[in-house]
């Protein structure tokens, strides 16, 4: 019997988020169209004496013409879904685990969105970080759908800065253990930096 796999917080995350098409992969299809528009032509028919023979090479590439006549539609339908969309990629964000460690530990996937907002799934929070809760930070969970496409509970990147929660002078929360502060603060303040850049 195979045990079955168990998804990472990245893999969950990357499903509830619909996200478009990413620009390299586009521009990737987009070559490829052209590239069979191009040679298609020359190769499907070449060497073809009579009619018999030009229409099993029709039949043969009928799925690669299919794919270039509608792949311009694709296309379209990709963009006018992205505009509806508020995500435009889930990425993992690298923290180190200790203040002044070159080895980097602690990652989380955030959601970047289209206008430069970040977003942090809860789930994958409360899996790095499981002795600080969300009513520790004090940020509000967003409810599932609230931000068009992102359809799991997550955590504003403006609340995880403005809760000052790893500064110097604020007191640790009841029930957080020291290493998942420091953990979490370093993480914050990578985003911070990400942010900035």
């Amino acid at each position: 019997m195979t045990e079955k796999k168990e998804k990472t917080t990245l893999e969950r995350a990357e499903a509830a988020v619909e996200t478009p098409i990413p620009q390299r992969r586009r521009r990737r299809f987009w070559l490829l169209w052209w590239i069979w528009a191009v040679f298609g032509a020359a190769v499907s028919f070449r060497g073809t004496l009579s009619g018999s023979w030009i229409a099993i090479a029709a039949i043969l590439t009928a799925p690669f013409w299919a794919m270039f006549v509608l792949w311009p539609f694709f296309a379209l339908r990709d963009r006018l879904r992205a505009k509806r969309l508020w995500a435009a990629e889930v990425l993992v964000l690298l923290a180190p685990e200790v203040r002044g460690s070159d080895e980097e530990k602690t990652a989380l996937p955030v959601i970047i969105g289209r206008n430069g907002g970040v977003l942090v799934p809860l789930e994958a929070w409360e899996c790095a970080f499981p002795t600080i809760k969300a009513a520790m930070i004090p940020a509000e969970a967003v409810a599932p759908g609230t931000y068009p496409g992102v359809n799991l509970p997550v955590l504003r990147e403006e609340d995880l800065f403005a809760s000052g929660l790893w500064s110097e002078e604020k007191r640790k929360p009841a029930g957080a253990s020291l290493s998942d502060l420091e953990s979490s603060g370093l993480w914050v303040e990578r985003l911070r930096l990400a942010k900035r850049s």
